[in-house]
């Protein structure tokens, strides 16, 4: 059992889950802006976003917030 045990902790110690995706008002927070200027930059090219769902949901990965804080900063 220990065995089994172990080869399952190796496997799933290399394996990262997904992280959840960040709604619009997620990132108005993270950002300190309103919503409206999210979806505004979304429109441009600011911020790279993702449609989710049958309502086409925006969402963001932190990821891409991130590398836009980053970029702003310069």
């Amino acid at each position: 059992m220990e065995v089994l045990q172990s080869m399952i902790d190796a496997k799933t110690r290399d394996f990262d889950l997904p992280r959840p995706m960040l709604t619009v008002k997620e990132v108005a927070a993270i950002l300190n802006i309103h919503a409206n200027t999210v979806r505004r930059w979304e429109k441009v090219g600011l911020l790279r976003s993702y449609s989710i769902g049958p309502h086409h949901s925006l969402r963001f990965r932190q990821e891409d917030v991130l590398e836009f804080l980053d970029k702003s900063r310069n």
